[in-house]
């Protein structure tokens, strides 16, 4: 079922009242999460079997920061040579909904073109975006303020807001593209900052907060998580950190299932990884590489990179599904307007809305049992991760609300909802071969920005989570930098 064809079926075509009218708008009904997962019972993968038969028992997630799918992959919905490839595979009505061509007005009310990020226009450090002095807005409010009026709306935001990379800039992920499956429905949570998507990627809810907390301390998320849940059914899971355990926030508790990512590594050589890993990059210093704007786009390429050849290189790889996600857009422009999720906090005041996603964020599918080349249409967003682990393990239906085998398996109204990840392995038998170089060649760390700090904004610390940290949790090694 292509997109026009579902949107039709469903009558979600139409645009909603707050949204631009350069926004390609799906839905903006609460229901929209159980008709995705409709029509994801119509297409053939792991979901049809019982989860005792899924061949995935091992599941790798990355998260990176702050960009959005027409930023960095917007490129791939005109490329014909992938496209050519897809109608080979797929059919002759294959596509990929990326845009590069994309019109915005500024606060002078002038239509800006969307452009490709060059050395000319970016102080000669394209890999940073450097020449701008502001992070583009993207919290809650600059979030939707952007969704009514386009994306530089908000006060401070630059040019480099509606900016995008060409492939030559992400070999990386053109690669996992190429060979793997990409989603261009996989929308963040919340129309929020980092921590708010963060907490919903691991528990279905911010708990009602809208922006990152003004001071990271131990406890202050008290609502359960996936890592609780699965270790009530004695199912492995781990967070492995690399400088910055921000999990310690769910509580002291959470330490026992937070590790280095040195283990990381250690694990994945030997065979014992967990059921569940989530796996942080580096986000602090010059070089970090959670991609967050002005980091270094190649030293976040490299570390996908070093994950993901470690999880390949795995005896686990055959049974294993590695998932590449940003936490939210960054503020980066793109065509595709949020939807309207099934949640506990969902309001017809948007300003008070928690059912209102935020926009399209990258996000890949890697596994022996992924079709080459496949693109999901289905919507989505953090919690379809989730999902998936608690069909294969807690006994959630694959599809739907209802109870399945076991007792209350969702932990929120949007994790009851949500489409289940497992949409993602198609292939009918079994095809490990990357057929990519998973020791990219890419160029040396860039200096950081004139001008600019190394972070954005590093959030404040308690005494008692510094002292935590500084006691339990070394910052691990970083092996993908001598290959950036």
């Amino acid at each position: 079922m292509n997109r026009r064809d579902f949107l039709r079926n469903a009558g979600l075509a139409g645009a909603a009242g707050l949204i631009a009218p350069n926004l390609t708008t799906l839905a903006n009904i609460d229901s929209l999460s159980r008709l995705a997962g409709a029509a994801a019972a119509t297409e053939p993968s792991v979901l049809d079997r019982p989860a005792s038969e899924c061949p995935v028992d091992t599941v790798v997630v990355l998260m990176l920061e702050n960009r959005s799918f027409d930023h960095l992959m917007g490129w791939i919905g005109t490329d014909e040579t992938y496209l050519e490839a897809g109608r080979k595979r797929f059919g002759k009505k294959f596509y990929v909904d990326g845009s590069i061509e994309e019109k915005y007005k500024n606060q002078k009310g002038q239509s800006i073109n969307t452009y490709p990020i060059s050395a000319g226009d970016t102080a000669g450090n394209p890999q940073r975006l450097c020449g701008y002095t502001t992070n583009p807005g993207h919290g809650w409010y600059a979030g939707r303020l952007t969704m009514k009026k386009g994306f530089l709306a908000p006060k401070n935001n630059e040019m480099n807001a509606v900016a995008y990379y060409p492939e030559s800039y992400v070999p990386v992920l053109s690669n996992m593209a190429r060979r793997f499956s990409i989603s261009d429905r996989h929308f963040c949570s919340v129309m929020g900052e980092t921590m708010p998507n963060r907490q919903y990627v691991h528990s279905g809810t911010s708990n009602g907060a809208k922006d990152n907390p003004t001071e990271l301390a131990v406890g202050i998320w008290p609502q359960e998580t996936i890592f609780d849940q699965l270790a009530a059914a004695n199912v492995p899971a781990r967070f492995y950190y690399s400088d910055f355990p921000y999990y310690l926030c769910f509580g002291e508790n959470a330490a026992a299932y937070i590790s280095s990512l040195d283990r990381y590594y250690e694990d994945a050589s030997q065979g014992t990884l967990p059921n569940y890993s989530f796996v942080e990059p580096s986000f602090l210093g010059p070089e970090k590489a959670n991609m967050e704007w002005p980091s270094d786009l190649n030293v976040a390429q490299a570390m996908i990179a070093s994950v993901f050849k470690a999880l390949v290189d795995s005896p686990q790889w055959e049974r294993s599904m590695f998932v590449l996600l940003w936490d939210d857009w960054g503020g980066f422009y793109d065509h595709v307007a949020p939807v309207q999720f099934a949640d506990e906090r969902s309001s017809s005041n948007v300003n008070n809305n928690f059912g209102l996603s935020g926009f399209r964020v990258p996000a890949f599918v890697a596994s022996p049992w992924v079709e080459r080349g496949h693109v999901s249409h289905l919507v989505r967003d953090h919690t379809s991760m989730m999902r998936f682990l608690q069909w294969r393990f807690l006994g959630a239906p694959a599809h739907g609300p209802n109870k399945g085998s076991g007792s209350k398996w969702w932990l929120t109204k949007r994790n009851r909802y949500a489409t289940n990840l497992g949409t993602e392995l198609t292939a009918t038998k079994i095809d490990p071969d990357p057929e990519f170089d998973l020791v990219p060649k890419l160029p040396p760390v860039s200096p950081n920005c004139a001008g600019l700090p190394d972070a954005v904004k590093e959030p404040a610390r308690s005494p008692a989570y510094q002292e935590l940290v500084k006691r339990d949790f070394p910052q691990a090694k970083q092996p993908w930098l001598k290959n950036a």
